[in-house]
């Protein structure tokens, strides 16, 4: 993930050269270890083991991948490309605050190198190495792994690393998890986990691999899913979040109306379109409570209803990837009113610029003849990185507080924006996504109208919260998805991901939001209209800009957005 060690993220967003997910370094409980070393499997993203102290326990603090006993921790990551010295460079730069300092060294005969310097102000030393087993991630391979420590326990550290799959058992792996999402999860304290372990222990005694202790994991996860945790989850495949790989059809539906179609993807291609109802499904009538089958495994027919009229259209295969990378769209409504749609943002590399660079052109374009006020959709906004996405909006945010996080003990994090850089807990998490100079709206702090609904979800959660607080803002809409808490990914041993729910989402004054951001004004969209004149969300919208100082009178214009 983008930024320090120690920050809170949404779902899963990434940069060039550190890998997508975050690392936790946890005790593992193992009575066969040596009575002065617990062993630990910290090779949840870099597949490493290690013998450390056996006083250290659990970390109590979710920002922090290990920390207990003495006070020591440990981070872990894999690291893409070939090139050490450009992998210690990264590293460097992206996980150590500024002036870290690096020296070549060898590591078991290998080449290696060793980073001195602090992450988060703590005095720490690194060491990145050849992996003995690169696998991939998305569409890179992890050829390196960096280990960064305190200075008290780095040599106990890096002496012990062992890149043998051999010691981690079925057992061991099981454990690991378990003390993974125990420490983390926002939900882990409603579950009784003493009992759970109890029951599960003799579940995977007789296990011979991993992938046998799959269901036990997701099992933990569903314990806590009966307390409300939807945003936690165990994928047995990294490859299941290759960009676009394995996202179906290429269209997201809302019941039974499609509200969105990827361009590059099958259903674009079919030529279905936002608005169209799904009658059947193979000629079986469509419910619109399940997911569509198909585009994977064969092709699908429906029978859609466009302006009344029922047609049939093919859906075939498409083996390959398809972008989901979504352009910011806007244009002009009447009576200076401007309108700007948001879609999440999911690519993992390069994209964050692009994504900030084109909503900046959308406001600079739309602004050109002069606005009132704004409308900003997030209706069709499921996630991603939420950064992007709200430093493109800058000029409507403005800078300063926009969101925070609660931790399970309470403590909160402040996130703000400042110069293009999205800054948590004042540190510099996201880098400069600004490419040249931000847009200066014709009419500063304009009041703006913020459309969600059910598919705002997630990283458009988070966005919505950041305009939460603003003056002269009103949301409109339906209440939002409810997936209002901040998750990591973990890259586990045998290339399973676990998502955790580890902080909730809370608007810039600490208020959360848990199942979801009610509206202020409660409008129904209608799908098959969505984005024309008589869209009634943005109507409602309208009407309230128009009433707000230096608004004419303001009639949506017949248009739909440009993308989806």
């Amino acid at each position: 993930m983008r930024g320090r060690a120690k920050g809170i993220h949404v779902v899963m967003h990434a940069f060039r050269v550190v890998l997508v997910l975050l690392l936790f370094v946890g005790a593992i409980p193992w009575s066969a270890a040596a009575e002065s070393a617990t062993q630990l499997y910290i090779g949840h993203r870099a597949r490493l083991t290690a013998e450390i102290p056996a006083d250290w326990t659990i970390p109590a603090e979710p920002g922090v991948d290990y920390r207990g006993g003495d006070g020591g921790f440990v981070f872990s990551y894999g690291v893409p490309g070939d090139d050490l010295d450009l992998a210690c460079a990264d590293i460097a730069e992206h996980i150590f605050d500024l002036g870290a300092m690096i020296s070549d060294t060898e590591w078991r005969g290998d080449r290696a190198c060793h980073i001195e310097g602090s992450v988060a102000g703590a005095a720490s030393r690194g060491l990145v190495v050849h992996h003995a087993h690169p696998f991939p991630i998305g569409d890179e391979i992890s050829a390196f792994a960096a280990v960064i420590t305190d200075l008290d326990h780095f040599t106990a550290i890096t002496d012990s690393i062992s890149f043998d799959p051999d010691r981690v058992t079925p057992q061991l792996y099981l454990d690991s998890v378990l003390d993974l999402i125990e420490a983390r999860a926002w939900y882990a304290g409603d579950v009784d986990w003493a009992r759970f372990r109890t029951n599960a222990e003799p579940l995977v005694q007789n296990a011979d691999t991993l992938e046998e202790t799959h269901w036990v994991i997701k099992d933990a996860l569903a314990n806590m899913g009966y307390w409300g945790d939807n945003h936690s989850f165990f994928l047995d495949d990294v490859s299941t979040l290759s960009v676009g790989e394995n996202n179906g059809l290429g269209m997201i539906m809302n019941g039974k109306v499609v509200a969105l179609v990827y361009p590059d993807g099958p259903a674009a291609e079919a030529g279905i379109q936002v608005g169209d109802t799904v009658v059947s499904v193979d000629g079986n009538d469509y419910s619109g409570r399940r997911p569509i089958q198909g585009g994977l495994d064969g092709p699908v027919m429906l029978t859609i209803r466009r302006h009344g009229l029922a047609s049939e259209v093919t859906i075939g295969v498409k083996r390959e990837a398809y972008s989901l990378f979504l352009s910011p769209n806007g244009r002009r409504l009447a009576g200076e009113i401007g309108y700007i749609e948001l879609f999440g943002n999911y690519q993992s590399s390069g994209s964050e610029r692009t994504y900030v660079t084109e909503a900046n052109a959308v406001l600079e374009r739309v602004d050109r003849s002069g606005t009132c006020g704004w409308i900003v959709d997030l209706r069709r906004n499921m996630g991603g990185n939420y950064m992007p996405m709200v430093v493109g909006v800058t000029p409507l945010l403005g800078e300063g507080p926009i969101l925070s996080w609660i931790s399970p003990n309470g403590d909160r994090r402040i996130v703000a924006l400042r110069e293009g850089r999205v800054f948590d807990n004042g540190q510099d998490v996201s880098g400069a996504l600004v490419q040249g100079s931000v847009h200066e709206l014709s009419r500063p702090t304009p009041p703006v109208a913020v459309l969600i609904g059910p598919q705002t979800a997630s990283s458009g959660e988070a966005t919505t919260l950041a305009f939460v607080g603003r003056p002269d803002t009103r949301l409109f809409g339906e209440i939002t998805g409810g997936y209002t808490t901040a998750n990591s990914g973990y890259l586990l041993f045998d290339g399973s991901i676990v998502l955790l729910a580890q902080a909730a989402m809370a608007d810039r004054h600490g208020n959360t939001a848990i199942g979801g951001i009610e509206p202020d004004e409660i409008v129904r969209t209608d799908w098959t209209i969505y984005g024309t004149a008589d869209d009634p969300v943005i109507q409602a919208a309208t009407e309230w800009l128009e009433r707000q100082p230096g608004c004419a009178q303001a009639t949506p214009v017949a248009t739909t957005p440009e993308a989806g």
